[in-house]
């Protein structure tokens, strides 16, 4: 159903002079469900999942591979960035960055017979 429109008022809404009861999308142009995409739209693909960075949360006494050696975490300095940990009786001021996990072996109790 076709109605006249004010060229003022459709030349501001981006509507056609002869209006119409469709809506026109945001481009000023509206596309039937049916029409075929652009070239460019049929290989549209979803965004990519962004990568989860997972910050462990370090505790006094953990254990803590660094440089290949195995040490108790003590505490973090508090600038973000930097740790202790003891090893052998020493303590070192290291990268939280280059601290890892230590797989803690449990051992279970001997059966029973």
């Amino acid at each position: 159903m076709n109605f006249p429109v004010f060229s003022q008022l459709a030349g501001n809404f981006g509507f056609p002079e002869t209006g119409s009861l469709e809506t026109a999308s945001s481009s000023g142009e509206s596309v039937a469900k049916g029409e075929p995409r652009k070239a460019s739209q049929r290989r549209a693909r979803p965004a990519a999942p962004s990568k989860v960075y997972v910050i462990p949360v370090w505790r006094t006494g953990d254990k803590v591979r660094w440089r290949d050696r195995i040490g108790d975490f003590r505490r973090e300095t508090g600038d973000g960035e930097h740790a202790e940990i003891t090893i052998s009786e020493r303590t070192y001021r290291v990268r939280l960055a280059d601290l890892a996990w230590v797989a803690r072996v449990t051992r279970a109790a001997p059966r029973e017979l």
